[in-house]
């Protein structure tokens, strides 16, 4: 078996390569995050936990389905890199980290990053796969995927509007931390386990 189409790339290699490649990105993004801090800080951890989430996620179904791998790696990255920008720059502009002129500028940034995203990953899973390339296909992947990010965008807002959020090597106590992450992960986990998943099987 092997990688994508051209034949020359032995799967398993292809697989560990993607791995090693969007680690590497998401352990840089955290320690960046961390001596950062700040609105930046923010904005790259979530990034980075979008990151590993959707290539994660992406290569268990990729899996499941016995399409590629690294298709899924790649692709659930990208994705889930570009919601978690959505969600990082919601979280700054609801804790009113940036203006409110900023933030609209920031909620149209992510909307067309997250659909040239869509785009993206629907061409490196034709790749990988050997799909044949469907432009009306990929827009409308891109278009589902600007939708998401737009409710990704408002999860992040309420997160940072609500004042549940926690800025990159910020020290808090165990109390603080355990309130935090809890509350990230329903807001998340109601975007993510709801809303995307809805609008992904339209």
């Amino acid at each position: 078996m092997y990688t994508d189409i051209s034949g020359y790339v032995p799967e398993w290699v292809g697989d560990l390569v993607a791995g090693v490649v969007v680690t590497v990105i998401v352990v840089a993004l955290v320690v960046a995050a961390v001596s950062t801090g700040g609105a930046a800080g923010i904005v790259m951890m979530s990034v980075a936990g979008g990151m590993g989430y959707g290539a994660l996620n992406e290569a268990s179904i990729a899996i499941e389905n016995g399409t590629s791998i690294a298709a899924g790696i790649y692709g659930g990255a990208l994705k889930g890199g570009t919601q978690g920008l959505a969600v990082g720059l919601g979280v700054i502009t609801g804790a009113g980290l940036i203006s409110s002129g900023w933030g609209i500028i920031a909620l149209g940034a992510s909307l067309a990053v997250n659909y040239g995203a869509g785009y993206g990953k629907y061409g490196i899973d034709c790749y990988y796969n050997g799909y044949d390339y469907n432009p009306d296909n990929a827009n409308t992947m891109g278009m589902k995927q600007m939708v998401s990010s737009a409710f990704a965008f408002g999860t992040g807002f309420l997160l940072g509007s609500s004042g549940f959020y926690s800025t990159p090597g910020q020290k808090l106590g165990l109390e603080s931390q355990i309130g935090y992450k809890a509350a990230e992960y329903l807001f998340k986990g109601i975007y993510y386990l709801t809303i995307d998943y809805v609008i992904q099987m339209m």
